[in-house]
């Protein structure tokens, strides 16, 4: 990976209030993600059940014709 320097001509100067900023955004975006990714699996399982219970409904429904 090249430095600042090679890529912009010169070193970076990023206040520390600027860093911070970053990388207060930077955790939300992993906090963001790594909760999506938690809650995902008990949406699927939800939906998971919610389609066999419909499955199971429909199977009584047609059995009778």
């Amino acid at each position: 990976m090249q430095s600042c320097k090679a890529n912009c001509g010169g070193a970076a100067k990023l206040s520390r209030d600027d860093a911070k900023k970053i990388a207060d955004v930077l955790c939300a975006q992993v906090k963001e993600y790594n909760d999506f990714n938690l809650t995902m699996p008990a949406r699927l399982t939800e939906i998971r059940e919610a389609l066999t219970r419909e499955l199971r409904l429909l199977a009584e429904v047609t059995r009778s014709f």
